[in-house]
């Protein structure tokens, strides 16, 4: 009689187990998954760009309305504001170059919204000029403190700087605008 228990094979197993080609359909689609977000990201990455922009800004705008910081006109803040955002949405392509600068001020921005001092919102409306020169000929009465986190303008030692002046053509041309402290021929 031969005894050998019900449904044990008889010889050796070919293939992988079911759990195994689970396994490999499961990594396959979470890996088809990230490659596809990955690629939306990367397509899509001037709209989140301008998103995040539009979000952050009108965020800094409606915290100086609830809690106005010295230093800060927040009338003028928001007017350049809601100018910046309007043009920027309707923007088909974004300036790589100059939006480099914006984002930094946004960074910074974004970073303290808590406690949100002049200096990083000063700076943030000079990078919405910077980007936009021609907000400073709509609002030719604004004056940023000269104080402010990055000085992309080049602007020189009197304390502001007049936003319609051509304070930002010097920026080539002026070595201290890149924290040049000596000449070129020291090195």
């Amino acid at each position: 009689m031969d005894v050998t228990p019900q449904g044990t094979p008889q010889g050796t197993k070919k293939g992988m187990s079911k759990g195994c080609i689970i396994g490999i359909a499961v990594a396959s689609v979470v890996i088809l998954a990230i490659l596809i977000g990955g690629y939306w990201i990367w397509s899509n990455k001037e709209t989140i760009l301008k998103q995040s922009a539009i979000y952050t800004i009108n965020a800094v705008k409606n915290g100086l309305v609830e809690k106005p910081v010295d230093g800060v006109d927040t009338e003028q803040f928001s007017a350049v504001a809601d100018a910046f955002v309007e043009r920027l949405d309707k923007e088909e392509a974004l300036d790589p170059e100059k939006i480099q600068t914006l984002a930094l001020s946004i960074q910074g921005a974004a970073q303290n919204m808590e406690e949100p001092s002049a200096e990083i919102i000063n700076d943030l409306m000079r990078g919405m000029i910077v980007y936009y020169p021609d907000l400073a000929e709509q609002f030719p009465d604004i004056v940023i403190p000269d104080d402010s986190i990055s000085d992309d303008t080049g602007a020189g030692d009197s304390g502001t700087e007049e936003v319609g002046s051509d304070a930002s053509d010097s920026e080539t041309t002026n070595p201290d605008a890149y924290g040049a402290d000596e000449s070129a021929d020291d090195y």
